[in-house]
């Protein structure tokens, strides 16, 4: 199966939204498990924090980019400037 992750912010008006922008998104290994999967989210998120720092959760979603479902969700913690 296909998995990816899709990142969310909050927009002008503090509303939850999907992130834009190719960094957005992260696909995933189908193979690993859904806890695998969620940690490879929050070690994207880290790398991603110097050019993107205000993502505050991301979905691990299952199927194609247009055609998915939510499988999990995380919200992002910054504990000492690190995602956990």
């Amino acid at each position: 199966m296909k998995y990816h992750i899709q990142f969310f912010t909050k927009d002008l008006k503090g509303r939850i939204v999907e992130a834009l922008g190719s960094d957005s998104v992260f696909i995933l290994d189908g193979r690993n498990s859904i806890n695998t999967m969620i940690q490879d989210g929050i070690a994207q998120a880290n790398r991603l924090k110097a050019i993107q720092p205000y993502y505050i959760k991301f979905e691990v979603r299952q199927g194609n980019i247009k055609h998915n479902h939510t499988i999990a969700t995380y919200n992002l913690k910054k504990i000492n400037g690190r995602y956990k």
